[in-house]
């Protein structure tokens, strides 16, 4: 409308009579400031720059063993009875812990038994006891027991010993569970 004749009028008039018209595209105090990254390097950015800085190379040296021949695949860890045996036979003689499982063995043993059978008492001695006399003359739960905790006392750490006595304890369980009364 009106503004728009107004601004027409305007520039003819002052177009003057050679009728050049020229248009300033610059603006008066206008100043380009410096980059951002130009930034990066003033106070107090430049203490953050020079830790990022560190940062990368520190990441850079870390990654740097990913690179190169690959390593060896190690051995797979085997499955089964037999490794969880192994294993654990190891662990016990790395720890020389062997008397110690012995010991919990046997008292695990008895009180299996005694479950199983039945027996009256709230002691393993009690349980050894009525176990013995109801075994009669294949009586062995006094003796393993004895040995197994003589065993498991004393500084002595021979797998063969613990391993036969582990053995003996595993017979007896077995020939007293599936005895009939």
């Amino acid at each position: 409308g009106e503004n728009a004749l107004f601004a027409t009028e305007l520039i003819e008039f002052l177009a003057g009579d050679d009728r050049r018209i020229v248009f300033d595209e610059a603006f008066a105090g206008s100043v380009t400031g410096p980059s951002a990254f130009a930034r990066l390097f003033e106070l107090p950015w430049l203490a953050l720059t020079l830790s990022f800085g560190a940062l990368v190379i520190v990441i850079g040296f870390a990654a740097l063993n990913r690179f190169g021949t690959p390593r060896e695949d190690m051995a797979g860890i085997a499955a089964g009875r037999a490794s969880l045996i192994g294993a654990t036979a190891r662990l016990n003689l790395f720890e020389d812990s062997g008397r110690a499982a012995l010991a919990r063995y046997m008292r695990h043993s008895l009180r299996a038994v005694a479950t199983g059978r039945r027996a009256p008492g709230t002691t393993d001695v009690e349980r050894v006891t009525w176990l013995d006399k109801r075994a009669g003359a294949n009586a062995k739960a006094a003796t393993l027991n004895h040995d197994a905790d003589a065993l498991s006392k004393s500084g002595a750490s021979e797998p063969k010993a613990i391993l036969n006595h582990a053995q003996h304890i595993h017979a007896w369980r077995t020939e007293m569970q599936n005895e009939r009364d």
